[in-house]
């Protein structure tokens, strides 16, 4: 019961998101809120893992070195993982890996799973592209418009095994009140 709470409050937080989103104006100067990205997608795997086991699948979530102390925009980052991870349950197979690193002075969020993807790579972030009949073909496109609102960038990096990678920009820590 506890689990399923979190998780309607969750799915509340990513509507309002993108609610927010689509009424959004750019606002030069006001940036997104920041977090550790190892401590976002502790949060992410908290939410899910719980799903996978009940599906009888792995969920495996790594930081590589140079990825721990960077700070992403956190509700972009947890609401494109968010469907990435749904992605992956529904369309995917076998173990699924979140990788959190560094890239080039970015956040670099890999999720990868052991499925590959026949789906045409053009036309995957197309609004009405779907894998199955169970999706309604939005949710790529909508993870990777926030991911381009937030100034980062959602692309397959691999077809098989299936890899997704969300590239995000990092930001500075937070000054120290010492």
């Amino acid at each position: 019961m506890t689990e399923a709470l979190e998780q309607v409050r969750h799915l509340q937080q990513t509507v309002d998101e993108v609610l927010r989103l689509a009424r959004a104006t750019p606002r030069p100067g006001v940036p997104p809120t920041t977090r550790p990205a190892a401590e976002v997608v502790e949060g992410v795997e908290r939410r899910w893992y719980g799903t996978f086991a009940a599906e009888g699948r792995r969920l495996v979530f790594g930081v590589e070195p140079g990825g721990e102390g960077l700070r992403i925009p956190d509700r972009t980052a947890e609401q494109v993982l968010d469907v990435l991870l749904d992605n992956a349950l529904r369309h995917g197979r076998g173990t699924v890996e979140v990788t959190v690193r560094e890239m080039g002075g970015a956040g670099a969020v890999d999720v990868s799973d052991e499925g590959s993807l026949t789906l045409d790579r053009r036309a995957l972030f197309e609004r009405g592209t779907t894998t199955s009949r169970a999706g309604s073909g939005i949710g790529l496109t909508l993870a990777r418009e926030m991911a381009e609102a937030a100034g980062g960038r959602l692309t397959l990096a691999r077809a098989a095994p299936t890899t997704f990678t969300l590239l995000l920009p990092v930001a500075e820590p937070p000054p120290s009140h010492e």
